[in-house]
């Protein structure tokens, strides 16, 4: 006992040890950076959902906690960096190998290809890039059908509800139907007319993968009357991010084109997502998407709406995308047209994808 209250005695105490105290102040900075961290973020939060709730949640967002947090990941900042990068002039000697080794990754069928995979100036070129002639052939021109408008993924399908604003976006998780297309759909459903007082409003949800090709098309003969442009996010759409979080369609960028088809309206809708930095539309070059400094619909941020008079007949080019991204079309139809496709479906522009019993 005295040997050990003596050797206790003449130590060095550890308050007076140089690692000790480095240690110390090492732990100590990184807790205080922590702590500032974890306050900024909190109060960023805090406005998010403040500023979501003072203008009146126009897009119906069920989960802003979670939604912040998916807007740290994918900002349209770093969307817009990866856009850039992606339109760098690429060398000429290096294009081949670059474009094939990204075929071989993603799938990129390259006989179907209308020019030689050196022609093409940037990997976003190559990414938007035509086919040939005849390659998509229509395999209907029935006015009471319905083809696919991109190569891409069936996601889901169904009949909205009238009693119930939320449409799907995959199992599980959901979207508003009014937030989605600025507009309440059910109250322009002709019911006047009998022949149309069975018609249902119908959905379908088309996700474009990275190796498919990116342009889209007509599905029908459509007569466009006006288009919106949502400002917003460019939040991942793949399959997994739309089973974490709830509204990604209506959060984000995102072109409507509303009109009609023989069956009564219809509303197209070309989804941004993830490096989506542009969508490109066919009859208008003065669409300007991925802006930063424009405040996101769903923040209040206003609706640019354009009228037009315009006609697409099946197959003619609409648009096409910057990177990957997700058709949403939502119409009217008759209750007895038949899907002739199935959740998990590749499908190719031009195939048959609603048709007449």
């Amino acid at each position: 006992m005295f040997r050990l209250f003596t050797c206790r005695q003449f130590a060095t105490p550890a308050r007076f040890d140089p690692a000790e105290i480095a240690r110390k102040k090492s732990r100590n900075r990184k807790l205080y950076l922590l702590g500032g961290l974890s306050i900024a973020v909190g109060t960023f939060q805090y406005k998010f959902n403040e500023c979501i709730s003072v203008v009146g949640n126009p897009s119906g967002v069920l989960e802003p906690n979670k939604l912040f947090y998916a807007r740290m990941i994918f900002g349209r900042l770093r969307s817009k960096i990866i856009g850039s990068i992606m339109d760098k002039d690429v060398s000429v000697s290096m294009r081949e190998p670059l474009y094939r080794f990204y075929s071989k990754m993603t799938g990129v069928n390259l006989d179907e290809i209308r020019y030689p995979i050196d022609s093409f100036r940037s990997m976003q070129d190559f990414f938007t890039r035509p086919l040939k002639k005849d390659c998509r052939p229509i395999e209907t021109t029935n006015p009471l059908c319905l083809v696919s408008p991109a190569d891409s993924e069936v996601i889901c399908f169904g009949d909205a509800s009238e009693l119930d604003d939320r449409l799907p976006q995959v199992k599980g998780t959901t979207y508003s139907l009014k937030g989605f297309l600025g507009s309440d759909p059910f109250r322009h459903m002709d019911t006047k007319d009998k022949s149309k007082s069975r018609a249902v409003l119908k959905y379908i949800v088309l996700y474009l993968c990275p190796g498919d090709y990116h342009r889209f098309h007509s599905p029908t003969n459509f007569h466009m009357t006006n288009a919106k442009h949502f400002s917003g996010e460019v939040l991942s759409v793949n399959k997994l991010s739309l089973k974490i979080l709830n509204d990604v369609f209506t959060v984000n960028e995102r072109v409507v084109l509303s009109g009609t088809w023989s069956q009564g309206q219809m509303h197209y809708a070309a989804v941004a997502a993830h490096g989506v930095g542009n969508i490109k539309m066919s009859f208008e070059n003065k669409l300007k998407t991925n802006d930063v400094r424009t405040v996101p619909v769903y923040c209040g941020g206003d609706i640019r709406t354009r009228t037009f008079d315009e006609s697409f007949n099946f197959g003619d080019e609409i648009g096409m995308f910057k990177l990957g991204s997700t058709i949403v079309m939502i119409f009217e139809s008759s209750p007895d047209m038949q899907w002739t496709v199935k959740e998990g479906d590749k499908v190719k522009v031009g195939q048959i994808i609603l048709k007449t019993p």
